[in-house]
Order: C-alpha cells, then structure tokens, then sequence
C-alpha cells in the first residue's frame, strides 16, 4: 500500500501548507458517509422486508390463493385507474 492515497483533502491549507486537525475531518467524514449509507439500506430494505413478512404471514393464515389475491386485485386496479383516469393538461 506505499503511495497509495485513499482519502483526499480537499480542504484550503494554511499558508505554510498544513491542514490542522485532518484525522478529525477524515473521522467525521467517514461518521456523515456511514449515517448516509444506512439511511439508504433503511429505505431500500424496510418495504421489500414489509412486503416479504407481509406475503408470508398472510399466506399463513389465508393459503396461497390469500396474497395472489390481494396482488392480482392490485394489478387490475392499477389498470383500470391507469385507463381510466383523464390525461393531463398540456403544458403552456
């Protein structure tokens, strides 16, 4: 790893060229990047794991024919509404 860079400052040095407290700016860029990240895998994850659990303990409890049911009526639903619904006004 000899003269490999894995982190740039980008920050204004001083006049002598020195860039005071960069392991406390590197620490607290790594804490905003991990906040981020998580922030994304919560979003992302949550309704896909919502809708698996949901899937199986319906299932559970009504058969199988209970969440194709459900989803199937999604579907037309969507298809009707989408068919049915006025086009929107034309921009100006």
């Amino acid at each position: 790893m000899h003269n490999m860079a894995y982190y740039q400052a980008n920050k204004v040095a001083d006049a002598n060229g020195v860039i005071e407290n960069a392991d406390q700016l590197i620490a607290d860029d790594i804490a905003k990047f991990s906040d981020t990240l998580s922030d994304v895998f919560s979003n992302l994850l949550k309704p896909v794991v919502d809708f698996v659990l949901f899937s199986v303990r319906m299932a559970m409890r009504m058969g199988a024919w209970g969440p194709l049911g459900m989803y199937s009526w999604f579907a037309v639903a969507t298809v009707i509404s989408t068919t049915v619904r006025q086009p929107p006004p034309p921009r100006s």
